[in-house]
């Protein structure tokens, strides 16, 4: 399996209807309508591949944002969706991080990655590239640095989604949400999904964790530098 990094524009008519395949198979309420609308804002798609097949995919964008300290650049992933079977491999992972180290090159402004975790999975995901992340506890959503990016990102990009508890994007009626009887509503017992289910109690109807961390060099994991793009 391969992963890429690439353009929206540059994606094949039959590369997003498997994309649309993987979403639809993962989550209840997915439209081609929201698809194509996320899908629309993005800058650049991470395409999983296995045998000329996608069987993964993360859109992604980056964006300045203005916040009581100043200017930040947000990273944000948008709708991401793998296959049960590829689950193990980290090439996702890989482009995003590239990604990443490119935001760091270019912005003139610190870097902060956001995501609007659906589930366990993605939650757990924040700590392949970061020590630190938040939130990890209930004290994390009190603190001020936290809720001052993550207060204006909800008012920058759903400004009309409830935000609750500083930390939840609450999810309205035509939400995603985790299939029914899919796997990934059950969290395993000693791991980081059982604090994202006291985070987040609502995630199995459409409720959404919204994730951040800084993008910078002393809180990349080892996994992360390992990633970074070699010099020409």
């Amino acid at each position: 399996m391969k992963a890429s990094l690439i353009d929206v524009e540059r994606v094949s008519e039959t590369e997003l209807e498997q994309c649309f395949s993987l979403l639809q198979d993962s989550f209840e309420g997915v439209s081609k309508k929201s698809f194509f609308k996320d899908l629309s804002e993005k800058e650049k798609i991470i395409l999983l591949e296995d045998d000329s097949r996608v069987v993964g995919f993360s859109t992604i964008m980056s964006f300045p944002l203005q916040i009581s300290s100043g200017t930040i650049e947000i990273v944000f992933s948008g709708d991401t969706a793998v296959d049960p079977a590829a689950r193990n491999s980290r090439e996702i992972g890989r482009c995003l991080a590239e990604y990443l180290f490119l935001a760091m090159s270019r912005s003139l402004h610190p870097v902060w990655y956001v995501l609007i975790s659906k589930g366990w999975r993605t939650y757990r995901a924040m700590w392949f590239l970061f020590k630190q992340a938040y939130p990890q506890s209930d004290e994390d959503v009190l603190l001020h640095e936290y809720q001052g990016i993550v207060r204006a990102f909800r008012n920058h990009k759903y400004p009309d989604r409830q935000l609750y508890n500083d930390s939840v994007l609450v999810g309205q009626n035509d939400a995603q949400c985790i299939r029914s009887g899919s796997d990934d509503l059950t969290v395993r017992a000693g791991e980081s999904g059982e604090i994202f289910t006291t985070l987040n109690p609502g995630y199995a109807t459409g409720d959404e964790l919204v994730c951040i961390a800084h993008v910078c060099k002393s809180n990349m994991t080892p996994s992360f530098f390992r990633c970074q793009p070699k010099k020409a």
